[in-house]
């Protein structure tokens, strides 16, 4: 299950990125600034996510990792509904930035696997989860990319979806790993 939910993570996070710009473009009167707020877009989640992550590391080891995962999955899910309903540029920041704050769910899920794993075996079960996530990586933009020959907002909706999935199957399927104390 943990792979399974790994895989969707990471390709939820990587669908998007080839349609990103074509996204941004609908907002932007002026091509030149492209590329400008590609790049803020981008550099507002990576801020919030950085700045959540030790405060969700924290809250992983005292709740938990699994409600960790599912409020960073259904967050990851309303924040690229949010981004692909659109609208405005300032929708598509705001957006960014609660995925950011919400990006918890793939540390919890490697923290996850700490916690089931036989120290003798983490290293390889990292191993191949890292793969893993390295597939994930690969398929994720180039199914992006497939989608968008349908339509430019298809992939993010996608990742709404992918993101729903993995919160659900969380939910429904995932069983806390963190020993009480």
């Amino acid at each position: 299950m943990l792979v399974v939910l790994t895989m969707l993570t990471v390709i939820g996070m990587t669908v998007v990125l080839p349609v990103l710009p074509f996204v941004v473009l609908q907002y932007v009167s002026n091509e030149n600034d492209l590329a400008i707020w590609v790049g803020v877009l981008e550099a507002i989640n990576g801020l919030c996510a950085f700045l959540v992550a030790p405060f969700l590391g924290r809250l992983s080891d005292r709740f938990g990792r699994r409600p960790v995962i599912i409020a960073a999955a259904f967050g990851a899910a309303f924040a690229m509904s949010l981004f692909g309903i659109g609208g405005a540029l300032w929708v598509l920041v705001l957006a960014r930035a609660i995925q950011g704050l919400t990006a918890g769910d793939l540390p919890a899920l490697f923290a996850y696997l700490a916690d089931i794993t036989p120290p003798e075996q983490r290293a390889r079960r990292f191993g191949i989860l890292g793969a893993l996530s390295g597939i994930g990586m690969m398929i994720g933009p180039a199914l992006g990319g497939l989608l968008a020959a349908v339509s430019i907002n298809l992939p993010v909706f996608i990742t709404a979806g992918v993101s729903l999935t993995v919160a659900v199957l969380s939910v429904f399927l995932l069983p806390e790993s963190l020993k009480p104390e």
